[in-house]
């Protein structure tokens, strides 16, 4: 699965949605579903891709803040 950061936009991109992190981790606390079922293995892969994605891009905001 692709996933990207934009730094500019301040967003980040699991597969074909785009969305901000406060955006992603209302996904994430929900139980709703996009293609990749809550109960599939993979599922915890792309939240751990997300957890990542999140730190690396808190991290160059803060850092270009400074």
């Amino acid at each position: 699965m692709a996933t990207s950061v934009n730094l500019e936009k301040q967003t980040i991109q699991i597969g074909c949605k785009e969305m901000n992190i406060e955006q992603w981790d209302s996904f994430f606390n929900s139980n709703d579903e996009f293609s990749t079922p809550r109960s599939d293995e993979s599922f915890k892969f792309i939240h751990a891709n997300y957890l990542a994605l999140k730190a690396y891009l808190e991290f160059l905001t803060k850092a270009t803040t400074i």
